[in-house]
């Protein structure tokens, strides 16, 4: 009876947009112009991973077109995980020493690589913001302003040219190459996230933290157990988002990790090198789709999976009045 009710009322408090000719004119255009993009993006998708069950002399024969009869749809899969990866050498100098690292990665390799990359440093951006937004937002000592005021100067103004300089730091403090020092780089709190938080905190009421207070709770056990809950919605979504960035980040990996190449660098690396090798041919179209494919079909099952949790509305919080 209950749910009947919530629904009749969720009904009713219903907004009509579309009332009015100018509005029915007005939502009938965008619906269409997303429809077409929509359309025009599902189309693409499907055509790339048709064409990447095919062999390439099919698709050079007739690039819109199926595949044959008796093909092997899933051979360009099975040749980039068995017999594809990247090898080379990694050379840098950390204080005046000459290090030297020979790596030769397969697929399985890359993407243990890319699970460990984008999986603990979506944590990482997620829930760093968060602390420091809530720490400024909710305790007020001398500098929580200086540090905001940083924050928002840090979002605003781009710092370009700063990576040769970071190379040299992270390279003599010996982190340099390794995931560990690329963590570290990940705690930071700055960006679009931080203020997100810290929104969401202002907005939350200190009802929460003084009644743990009174019942003996600890500032920790207050961030760990009634805060961060309170924001899980955020920053589930907030991971999901940053690791489908990380997940297709190439360039990071390949400035501060080369040695530890991940399946995005591994697809950049199969669409451009222009050589053989004698596992399969790198310059075949059909490969370089089922290579990026590859990459492409965690994050669209993950979109897939959790498309409700990440389009659901998320919770302000706060006491009932």
């Amino acid at each position: 009876m209950s749910t009947l009710l919530m629904k009749f009322r969720k009904k009713e408090n219903r907004v009509n947009h579309t009332k009015g000719i100018v509005n029915h004119i007005f939502f009938t255009i965008i619906f269409f112009v997303l429809a077409v993009y929509a359309v025009s993006l599902i189309t693409l998708l499907l055509w790339a991973f048709i064409t990447s069950l095919k062999t390439n002399a099919d698709y050079v024969n007739n690039p819109f077109s199926f595949p044959k009869a008796g093909t092997k749809i899933l051979a360009n899969y099975i040749a980039i995980f068995q017999k594809f990866h990247v090898k080379g050498t990694a050379s840098y100098f950390s204080n005046g020493k000459l290090i030297t690292h020979k790596y030769d990665v397969n697929f399985l390799g890359m993407l243990v690589n890319s699970l460990i990359y984008a999986g603990f440093g979506s944590v990482i951006q997620a829930v760093v913001p968060a602390v420091v937004a809530y720490m400024l937002c909710k305790y007020d000592f001398k500098f929580s302003k200086f540090i905001y005021g940083v924050a928002l100067i840090t979002y605003i103004i781009p710092i370009v040219g700063n990576y040769p300089s970071v190379v040299v730091v992270m390279q003599n403090l010996g982190l340099y190459d390794s995931f560990i020092g690329n963590f570290i780089q990940k705690f930071n709190f700055a960006g679009m996230y931080f203020f997100i938080y810290y929104a969401f905190f202002e907005g939350l009421s200190n009802s929460y933290i003084e009644a743990a207070e009174l019942d003996g709770a600890n500032q920790f056990q207050i961030l760990t157990r009634i805060i961060l809950p309170q924001a899980k919605n955020i920053i589930f979504t907030v991971i999901v988002i940053i690791f489908v960035q990380l997940w297709n980040d190439y360039q990071t990996p390949l400035l501060y990790l080369p040695s530890h190449p991940t399946i995005a660098y591994g697809v950049h690396y199969i669409t451009t090198q222009a050589d053989n090798t004698s596992a399969f041919n790198l310059r075949d179209t059909t490969v370089r789709l089922a290579s990026c494919m590859s990459l492409a079909i965690p994050t669209l099952l993950m979109f897939i999976f959790l498309k409700e949790k990440l389009m659901s509305n998320l919770s302000m919080g706060g006491l009932k009045e």
